[in-house]
């Protein structure tokens, strides 16, 4: 069954508070794997690649977020960056992130290339599964 726009919307603010709750109670770093897995039962095909892409970018400010960072939104919803994260030590890391996809002939992973604007900027591509919380820098 197909779901309107605002239908998805807000069944994604609702998970996102869902997640954003079940931080609150999580100690240091977190096992991103496991905690992307307890709510895997949401994360499904279903969803648009919008929806997708937004949670991909919410689990990487979570992952950010447990590792010490201060994490600051890109308020423009196009852009080069999608988020600024600010050590304790005041290093700066520009964040645009990317959801993984695989290739469908041999289940690889499918490479996105930095623009421009962003190596000019030295942004740092951060990859991330909504399905298994697999991620890794490029």
């Amino acid at each position: 069954m197909k779901q309107s726009i605002e239908q998805e919307l807000e069944f994604t603010n609702n998970l996102y508070c869902q997640l954003y709750k079940e931080n609150l109670d999580l100690k240091n770093k977190v096992d991103l794997s496991s905690f992307i897995k307890s709510f895997a039962k949401n994360i499904n095909q279903r969803h648009t690649p919008h929806i997708k892409g937004d949670l991909a970018e919410y689990l990487a400010q979570m992952y950010f977020l447990s590792q010490g960072y201060y994490v600051f939104n890109n308020v423009s919803q196009h852009g080069f960056i999608d988020f600024v994260a600010i050590s304790e030590t005041g290093e700066i890391r520009k964040i645009d992130v990317k959801c993984i996809t695989r290739r469908k002939r041999d289940g690889g992973i499918i490479n996105k290339c930095k623009t421009q604007i962003q190596k000019k900027h030295n942004v740092e591509l951060f990859y991330i599964c909504t399905e298994t919380g697999e991620n890794f820098f490029k």
